[in-house]
């Protein structure tokens, strides 16, 4: 799985177009805080939550534990310029 992380200008263009790419599956644009501000209709399908709810939640809500416990700690991390590998055995 490729991950990408996109800055967005102030038009949102970037992000409108990643979400209307055909050969991309579900897409999430997150907020500093870990909540979702964008998805195209295939995170829909996936998570079984309208786009509606989708765009109220928090990406952490979609995750698995131990995963979801740790993601605001990881955002900091990512923020403050410290990367790390989010996994079971190393929650940053």
């Amino acid at each position: 799985m490729r991950r990408y992380t996109l800055e967005a200008d102030s038009s949102g263009a970037v992000i409108a177009t990643v979400l209307s790419l055909d050969d991309v599956m579900g897409v999430l644009a997150i907020d500093e805080l870990g909540m979702i501000r964008n998805c195209n209709e295939y995170v829909s399908r996936i998570f079984g939550h309208s786009m509606e709810k989708l765009n109220t939640m928090n990406v952490a809500d979609l995750m698995p534990r131990p995963y979801s416990l740790f993601h605001s700690q990881y955002i900091k991390r990512y923020k403050a310029g410290r990367r790390c590998k989010l996994t079971r055995w190393n929650p940053c």
